[in-house]
């Protein structure tokens, strides 16, 4: 800061700026000063500083600018200002003390702004505050910030959820305030590298700059279910010390694994102890798989083998014919079919020696490799009664194969829907969040703001028909746990329809509650429940018009169940289009249904929950006067 004259030159200050001398007079002012008050330099240089103050004002300023130990007060002091007309207005004061440079005289510099510029700064932090929540809160999964020492000091709403669902405290609830560090230490876990102490090194790795990120799979077991987690640490970039910590869940792909998994080894089992010979080539016809029957008749070990051209288990005179054949069959159109005719040809053992053999082929593709299996069967001192049996024996195994095949096939689809789509899926929408809400600048161009909105609604739509598909395989796998407990049907009626009275709203559909009338309880799983009424209910404002209304009720019903209904005065639905309502991806081909999009597959799941917990859905419907919808669940069991 320098003189000027009788000014204070402090670039382009934001702040009104006086300096004062030992004796508490004007040295110096800057412009904002003149501006603010309306005192020219000339006006006020030589006198008295607290002519600026307020009368009632100046006993308190007065004793705080002389106070010996008062050489640095940083912090504003909210005063009242007098101007040259003899208005006032409020501002707040900062006063610090400075050493001349020539003759070294203690002099006082006060500051001096508005408290409107307070008020917006401090409207401007919570706006800030509020997007960032905002922001936060459109992430998928449970994420918290923390701060270089480890205190949380962010979470979103997933993370409240979570804790909230798992019985945490209001603190664990509110997230703020906890050590995440802390946290670690009291957990447990017998997963390899997933101890308190190991997490807490690889974070601090992470906040000291010494690894870009950090991520690690972990079980959170519930009383009720079996559940994975990804953990995820990503350094805050910039000067801000800390980081992001998000955790997903990762069941469903884990469980796809395990399935797979447990495919491979049933698929093992039954290759090992086929009493026929098992080979498999790959798209190159080199040995990828050979059973223990097929070490028994061809006398090599697997290990010998695998690797290597198919052709070295051929005669030589036969292995241009055999070539022809086999691969004229890779060639073909269908992609996973077993040839019926069986063939007797000649292998050659280890030994030279040639074995009379009854082979048959299938072929399937996965992820776009193409397998081929050969079955095949010793046909020495075999009678043609007994060749015949052979071969209905090996077109059986052969039969089983292809299922198991099949199953495997799936598995390995699953598991990478799961983990290859949701996992860039989850970026795509949480990037485009970000994006949508500007947090890190404007876009400038209301047509790439209208691109971001779509790619956000389009990858949240395409997560739900993922996550739909899985849930479908789930059940139908019998994968899905049910707990059955007594339920009591009207309120969980409406808590369904607590949860889209702001769609009724929306839609401008009057949702009725259901009466209060008791009723006997159900024996049905809750969470399975809720996913059935809520899917109902939120098809039914759907499919209603504006000035329509919704009406949820509770009833007993014959052979000891109790019926939970939906019924609206909506559009309806045709009486030839009722029968493929819950059919799996099946949607109303008609602008009837299709203007409220879909996957096709929300009342396919709800029926296939229906029936794990012995109920049942039916539905009435009549074009323009309305659909009813019956959810049969049985009545809580006696002892």
């Amino acid at each position: 800061m320098q003189m000027e004259g009788n000014t204070v030159a402090a670039g382009k200050p934001q702040v009104g700026i006086v300096k004062v001398s030992p004796e508490g007079l004007i040295v110096a002012i800057n412009a904002i000063i003149s501006e603010m008050l309306g005192w020219s330099p000339s006006e006020v240089i030589g006198r008295p500083w607290d002519m600026m103050i307020h009368p009632e004002d100046r006993g308190e300023i007065g004793r705080r600018i002389h106070e010996p130990a008062a050489d640095h007060l940083p912090h504003a002091i909210g005063r009242r200002l007098l101007r040259k007309d003899g208005t006032t207005f409020d501002a707040d004061l900062s006063i610090q003390r400075v050493e001349g440079i020539e003759d070294h005289s203690r002099n006082t510099i006060v500051l001096l702004h508005e408290s409107a510029q307070r008020e917006m700064l401090q409207h401007a932090v919570e706006a800030s505050e509020s997007l960032s929540r905002s922001v936060l809160d459109s992430l998928p999964g449970s994420v918290a910030v923390i701060d270089g020492a480890g205190w949380i000091v962010a979470v979103n709403e997933g993370w409240r959820q979570f804790a909230r669902e798992n019985g945490g405290s209001s603190q664990d609830i509110a997230g703020v305030g906890l050590n995440y560090f802390k946290s670690c230490e009291a957990a447990s876990s017998d997963e390899e590298g997933s101890s308190g102490a190991a997490i807490n090194a690889n974070i601090r790795m992470v906040l000291e700059g010494k690894s870009p990120a950090y991520s690690l799979e972990y079980p959170c077991h519930s009383a009720t279910e079996q559940r994975w987690f990804l953990m995820s640490v990503h350094r805050l970039r910039g000067s801000l010390a800390g980081a992001v910590i998000s955790h997903q869940s990762i069941t469903q792909r884990r469980v796809a694994e395990d399935k797979l998994r447990a495919s491979e080894a049933r698929l093992s089992a039954i290759l090992d102890t086929a009493m026929v010979g098992i080979l498999t080539v790959d798209h190159r016809f080199r040995i990828i798989a050979f059973n223990a029957e097929a070490e028994v008749i061809f006398g090599y070990r697997a290990d010998e083998v695998l690797g290597q051209p198919i052709d070295c288990l051929i005669p030589v005179s036969q292995r241009s014919v055999h070539s022809r054949h086999v691969a004229a069959f890779a060639e073909g159109q269908s992609t996973h079919m077993a040839m019926r005719n069986w063939r007797e040809v000649n292998g050659l053992r280890k030994d030279g020696s040639l074995v009379p053999l009854m082979a048959g082929l299938s072929k399937v593709t996965v992820e776009g490799v193409t397998t081929m299996t050969v079955i095949f069967r010793d046909m020495t001192d075999i009678s043609d009664a007994e060749r015949e049996q052979v071969r209905l024996t090996n077109e059986r195994a052969l039969e089983l194969l292809k299922a198991e095949t099949a199953n495997l096939a799936k598995s390995k689809f699953l598991a990478t829907m799961s983990h290859e789509l949701r996992t860039p899926l989850n970026a795509i929408i949480g990037f485009s969040a970000l994006m949508r809400s500007e947090t890190f600048g404007p876009i400038n161009n209301p047509t790439y703001s209208e691109y971001v909105a779509d790619i956000n609604t389009s990858g949240t739509h395409l997560l739900s028909l993922i996550n739909d598909i899985l849930d479908l395989s789930r059940i139908e796998a019998g994968r899905f746990e049910y707990e059955l407990q007594p339920l009591d049907p009207t309120l969980l009626l409406h808590e369904a329809g607590s949860l889209l009275k702001s769609l009724a709203i929306e839609k401008s559909v009057e949702l009725v509650d259901p009466d209060s009338a008791p009723l006997p309880s159900i024996h049905a799983d809750r969470r399975a429940t809720h996913q059935i009424l809520t899917n109902i209910i939120g098809n039914a404002i759907k499919f209603t018009n504006a000035g329509g209304r919704v009406l949820l009720q509770a009833e007993s019903a014959d052979d000891g169940m109790v019926a939970l209904c939906v019924s609206d005065n909506g559009r309806g639905i045709p009486a030839e289009k009722i029968a493929e309502l819950g059919q799996p991806f099946v949607q109303l081909g008609s602008a009837h249904t299709r203007d409220q999009g879909g996957t096709g597959l929300g009342l396919a799941i709800c029926k296939s929950l229906a029936r794990g917990m012995g109920g049942s859905i039916s539905l009435e419907s009549e074009v323009g006067q309305g659909t009813t919808v019956r959810l049969l669940l049985p009545r809580e069991r006696l002892p």
